[in-house]
């Protein structure tokens, strides 16, 4: 019994020592912590994107079945794979919402879509995101109306923007934008030749502190390929206009389009090249000031699209963000 009490006593003067002793202040333990907690929401972090990566390869399995089972005529298969598919996309929602803006890859550049980790989707329903590897925005029927923004807000005092598009299918209305907006990452507005952006279908309102370019395939239900940009502040449309393309690119050719974006905070650049004939070209300049419309330097990017009466698809193959340094002479070279 003595011994013992000898021994306890002997450890808790040691112990007192030890936290008297200078050489282990408490912020070493303060900072022992803040390694196992930040090694823990590391663990967290890469879970939940584990999580979002094993959603979207099960979409993709279920998409193939789905497939499989319509073309057998299977009907009570593919129905049954319907249910699945959609519980899939709640869970898939689910999942991405859990990812923190801060859990979102820094880079935003997709070579091709097999895994869509970072992006958020609004207005699909049911309906898969992904085919083939690409980002289907539209899926040929009428009355889409959908919106996908990267999950986290990038800056955009200057950047350049790279992404590829293919219209196919009945190629006939009505299109898209690539849409920069501090709104929120829900954003989506009308249908139809609102093309998920304006709220008038003269163009006119719109998601709220927010620029566009807009793709047109049909204007006033005619067939066509115009370009426009617009912008909005706080509460309302601050206009725009929409431009038929030159150069002989046709959005309804059937061929991918590739859009080459750059802005040095003053003027917007847009440059369209047809990937299959590289010599059409279309080039458009706008002067803008992004961080005075939106209300600040940095903001969500990403695309809005819809139908209406007529459709298309509509598969967005590549997309690149990068911020720029903007070059500032120095006056004392």
């Amino acid at each position: 019994m003595r011994q013992t009490i000898l021994v306890a006593l002997l450890v808790a003067f040691f112990a007192a020592m030890v936290v008297a002793d200078d050489s282990n202040p408490p912020a070493a333990g303060a900072a022992a912590k803040q390694k196992r907690d930040a090694a823990v929401k590391e663990a967290g972090q890469n879970y939940r994107k584990a999580l979002v990566a094993a959603d979207q390869q099960y979409l993709v399995d279920l998409d193939a079945a789905l497939k499989q089972a319509t073309s057998d005529q299977n009907i009570d298969s593919a129905a049954a794979l319907q249910k699945q598919k959609k519980a899939a996309l709640a869970t898939l929602k689910r999942d991405q919402g859990a990812l923190e803006p801060s859990q979102v890859p820094a880079d935003l550049s997709f070579s091709n879509f097999s895994s869509t980790t970072g992006l958020l989707t609004n207005g699909f329903g049911s309906a898969s995101v992904v085919d083939n590897g690409k980002l289907r925005l539209l899926d040929n029927r009428g009355g889409e109306t959908r919106s996908v923004y990267w999950g986290r807000k990038v800056s955009i005092a200057s950047f350049s923007c790279d992404f590829s598009f293919l219209i196919s299918g009945d190629k006939q209305a009505d299109g898209f934008t690539f849409c920069i907006q501090n709104d929120s990452a829900s954003a989506l507005r009308g249908g139809g030749s609102c093309v998920g952006y304006f709220t008038g279908d003269d163009y006119s309102g719109g998601i709220r502190k927010s620029a566009a370019l807009t793709f047109l395939i049909s204007t006033d239900n005619c067939r066509g390929s115009n370009l426009g940009f617009y912008a909005t502040d706080s509460s309302r449309h601050s206009g725009g206009a929409q431009s038929p393309v030159g150069g002989g690119l046709d959005f309804h050719a059937g061929h991918v389009i590739n859009v080459h974006l750059t802005y040095d905070g003053t003027t917007l650049i847009a440059l369209l090249t047809d990937a299959t004939n590289p010599d059409l070209t279309y080039a458009a300049s706008y002067d803008v000031d992004l961080a005075g419309a939106l209300g600040a330097d940095t903001a969500y990017v990403g695309f809005t699209a819809a139908t209406g009466g007529l459709s298309c698809n509509l598969d967005i193959i590549t997309w690149t963000y990068k911020p720029t340094a903007i070059d500032v002479p120095n006056p004392g070279r």
